[in-house]
């Protein structure tokens, strides 16, 4: 036989949901429906106290029912783990956006050991003068040279 169960006087449900604000203490959810349960359940002894009560949402409630060893985080238990990934997302954005300088400097170095080279290879390559890729030939192996030219100038900053 079940017997009646007592009634959480509204003063406390509003103190236990200043405390644990609109999220679930089991899983983190924010969206609800949220309710009220009894850490220790009622059926094994528990009281309505403001220490024994934790919001929960719906699925969690029914979920535990009336089993005892699942233990509510603290509160803002949710909020420090937001703040971590949050923290983790930035640096992460922070090391992606030092990654992408480091490319675009080697690239610009790329350029300027190239730009820096073309005058003196130009010359040398005669044999394309009559040649319709003469300057773009000439483009292409001082890049080549360029290239060689930044990639020694990075291992040795390295």
């Amino acid at each position: 036989m079940r017997t009646q169960k007592e009634t959480i006087p509204y003063s406390l449900k509003n103190k236990v949901f200043q405390r644990d604000g609109k999220v679930c203490r089991y899983c983190g959810d924010r969206e609800g429906p949220f309710q009220l349960d009894h850490v220790y359940p009622e059926s094994r002894g528990g009281e309505t106290s403001f220490s024994n009560l934790a919001v929960t949402c719906k699925r969690c409630n029914v979920r535990k029912h009336a089993k005892i060893g699942i233990w509510p985080k603290p509160v803002g238990y949710f909020d420090e783990i937001e703040t971590r990934l949050r923290n983790e997302t930035k640096r992460s954005n922070i090391l992606n956006s030092a990654i992408s300088s480091a490319i675009n400097l080697a690239m610009i170095m790329t350029i300027i050991g190239a730009i820096m080279v073309l005058p003196a290879v130009i010359p040398q390559l005669e044999f394309l003068r009559n040649s319709e890729i003469h300057v773009s030939g000439a483009i292409i192996f001082a890049l080549g040279i360029g290239i060689e030219i930044s990639a020694t100038a990075i291992e040795r900053k390295l």
